[in-house]
């Protein structure tokens, strides 16, 4: 049979194996988190510049005629919408005020 003293030994010793369980666990799930985190970022990153670099394809295939077909300002302005959501820089605002000055014709028109 165990002393008290002895069970209270056995306590603390499974309390401390558990507590040091339960770091190691938390360490390893907060590098995951960061990982993830970091990843995402780049991720971001990544598409920004794709959204941007569609963006001004658009932009520079009608910027000599200032004319643009309907669907075509539908699809930068969405574009536009997603790239400001994931916090692009102001460069493509001035290329978004430019087109909105643009004539919005059909695609049959611009020949």
């Amino acid at each position: 049979m165990l002393t008290t003293e002895a069970l209270h030994q056995v306590v603390i010793y499974f309390t401390g194996a558990i507590c040091a369980g339960i770091l190691f666990i938390a360490k390893k799930l907060f590098n995951k988190i960061d990982c993830f985190k970091k990843e995402q970022k780049i991720q971001s990153l990544a598409l920004q510049s794709l959204l941007r670099n569609n963006i001004l394809k658009i932009y520079y295939k009608y910027k000599d005629n200032k004319k643009i077909p309907l669907y075509e300002l539908d699809n930068v302005k969405s574009l536009h919408s997603e790239y400001n959501a994931l916090k692009g820089n102001g460069v493509i605002e001035k290329v978004m005020e430019d087109i909105a000055k643009w004539e919005v014709v059909r695609f049959e028109d611009l020949k």
